[in-house]
């Protein structure tokens, strides 16, 4: 992934100062287990949804696709903004939203 490679070299410039290589060694696997967090918070997210008393919980437990999302936008829509600079569409810009108010 471009951003996990950008996001690795900002780390990597970082630490070299004050830091060892196992430093980035471990961060670089907590990011391989990014996956599967955000699979756990979605479950966390139903389970909490289904406990409260919204009137709309059964409609945002469908609609909660944490995991869809996520890797919509740090994988797809990275694509696609590289394609196309300097601009989203609407639904780009919706899917953005609902991964921003779902996390």
């Amino acid at each position: 992934h471009p951003l996990a490679l950008f996001f690795t070299l900002i780390i990597k410039n970082r630490m070299a100062a004050h830091s060892s290589d196992d430093t980035l060694l471990n961060w670089s696997k907590l990011y391989k287990q990014r996956d599967q967090c955000i699979k756990r918070k979605q479950i966390k997210a139903i389970e909490s949804l289904k406990k409260s008393k919204k009137k709309n919980k059964q409609e945002l437990i469908l609609s909660m696709r944490l995991v869809e999302f996520d890797a919509y936008l740090f994988q797809d829509l990275h694509r696609k903004i590289n394609a196309q600079p300097h601009h989203i569409t609407l639904d780009e810009l919706s899917t953005i939203m609902k991964w921003k108010l779902f996390r």
